[in-house]
C-alpha cells in the first residue's frame, strides 16, 4: 500500500503565492486598461466631429473623463503592438502596477518612472500609500527647487553688487584723474598780477600784495585740491575692496550651487547603480517557471528535513536502516532524472 506524502505548507510559501497572484492580477488589469485606451484612441479617430461624447455614452458607457484616463494609460504605457488578451506595457518593470498607481505615476517625467517604481516597490503599495509617497516626493522637489532658486538669486545679487561696485570704483577713478589734471594745471599756471603804471613804488607795492595774495590763494587751492585728491583715492580703494569682496561672495555662492548640483548627481548615480543591480537580481527570479521551481524547491527541502528528523526517532535499527535505504533509492531515482534533463 502506497503511503500518500502530505506536504506541509508554511506561511512563507503561502505569502509568496499570494504576492505572485496579486502581481499577475495587477499586470493583467493594467494591460487590459492599456488595450482599452488603445482602442478608444482608434475609435475617436474613426468618429466624425461631435460624435465622440454620444458614442462613449451609448456604446461603451464611459464618461469622457474615464475614457481620457484609459487613453492616457495607453499613450504613456502602451507597447507598439496590442492584442485582445495578455497585453503588456512598453516597460516590463512597470507592468505589475495597479491601474490607480499607474495613473498616479504619470505625475513624474517618463524617464524617472521606472527607477522610482523600483526604488519604492510601488507595485506593492496601496493607493493611499502611493498618494502619501507622491506628496512626499513633491514636497522634497519643491524644497530643492526653492533652495536652488534662492542660490541662483544670491548669485545674481552678488553679480549685481560686483557690477555696481566696479561702476562706483570706475567713477571714483575718473574723479581722481580729473582732480590730478586740475592740480597739474594749477601748478603750471603763472601767477597773475595786476600791474598799473602810475607810481613805480605803488605799482611794486601792489605787485607784492598781489603776488602775496596770489600765492596764498594758490596754496589754499592746492591744499584743497590735494585733500580732495587724497579723499578720492581713499574712496577708490574702499570701493575696490568692496568690489573684490562682492566678487568673492559671488564666487562662493556659485561654488556652493555647483557643489549642491554635483552632490545631487552623485547621490542619484549611486542610487541608480544600486537599483540596476537589484533589478538584475529580480529579473533572474521573475520568470514564472523559476518562481514555481523556487517554491517547490523550498518545500522539498522542508520535507527532506522532516524525513531526516523522523528517521532519527525510529527506535529499531533494522527498520531505521530499511527506511534510510528507501530514502536513498528515492533520491537516486530523482537524481538520475535531474541529470537526464542536463543531458
Amino acid at each position: 500500500m502506497t503511503e500518500e506524502i502530505i506536504v506541509k505548507r508554511d506561511i512563507d510559501t503561502v505569502t509568496a503565492e499570494i504576492q505572485a497572484l496579486c502581481g499577475i492580477g495587477q499586470r493583467v488589469a493594467l494591460g487590459l486598461a492599456v488595450e482599452i485606451g488603445r482602442r478608444l484612441v482608434e475609435a475617436k479617430e474613426l468618429l466624425a466631429h461631435g460624435e465622440w461624447g454620444v458614442w462613449l455614452k451609448e456604446s461603451v458607457s464611459f464618461s469622457q473623463s474615464t475614457a481620457t484616463r484609459y487613453m492616457k494609460l495607453f499613450e504613456e504605457y502602451g507597447a507598439p503592438q496590442g492584442s485582445l488578451f495578455g497585453a503588456e506595457t512598453n516597460c516590463a518593470a512597470l507592468q505589475n502596477l495597479s491601474v490607480s498607481n499607474a495613473l498616479k505615476l504619470l505625475a513624474l517625467p517618463e524617464e524617472e518612472r521606472e527607477d522610482f517604481a523600483a526604488e519604492h516597490n510601488v507595485e506593492h503599495l496601496s493607493s493611499r500609500e502611493m498618494d502619501r509617497l507622491m506628496e512626499e516626493l513633491k514636497a522634497e522637489r519643491d524644497e530643492l527647487l526653492e533652495q536652488a532658486e534662492k542660490d541662483a538669486e544670491a548669485v545674481l545679487k552678488a553679480e549685481d553688487a560686483v557690477r555696481e561696485a566696479e561702476a562706483r570704483a570706475e567713477d571714483a577713478e575718473e574723479k581722481v584723474s580729473d582732480l590730478e589734471d586740475r592740480l597739474r594745471e594749477l601748478e603750471d599756471r603763472p601767477l597773475e598780477v595786476a600791474v598799473e603804471k602810475p607810481d613805480p613804488a605803488e605799482v611794486q607795492k601792489q605787485i607784492d600784495a598781489a603776488v602775496k595774495e596770489a600765492e596764498k590763494s594758490h596754496k589754499a587751492k592746492h591744499k584743497e585740491l590735494q585733500a580732495a585728491l587724497d579723499e578720492a583715492r581713499k574712496k577708490q580703494k574702499e570701493l575696490q575692496a568692496e568690489a573684490d569682496a562682492q566678487k568673492k561672495t559671488a564666487a562662493e555662492a556659485e561654488k556652493k550651487l555647483v557643489e549642491q548640483q554635483a552632490g545631487l548627481v552623485s547621490l542619484e548615480t549611486a542610487r541608480l547603480e544600486k537599483e540596476v543591480e537589484r533589478l538584475r537580481k529580480e529579473l533572474a527570479m521573475s520568470d514564472a517557471a523559476v518562481a514555481s521551481f523556487h517554491t517547490l524547491f523550498n518545500q522539498a527541502q522542508g520535507i527532506l528535513s522532516q524525513m531526516i528528523e523522523q528517521l532519527g526517532k525510529v527506535p529499531d535499527a533494522d527498520t531505521r536502516d530499511k527506511l534510510r535505504q528507501g530514502a536513498k533509492k528515492l533520491l537516486e531515482v530523482y537524481g538520475e532524472k535531474v541529470a537526464g534533463d542536463e543531458g
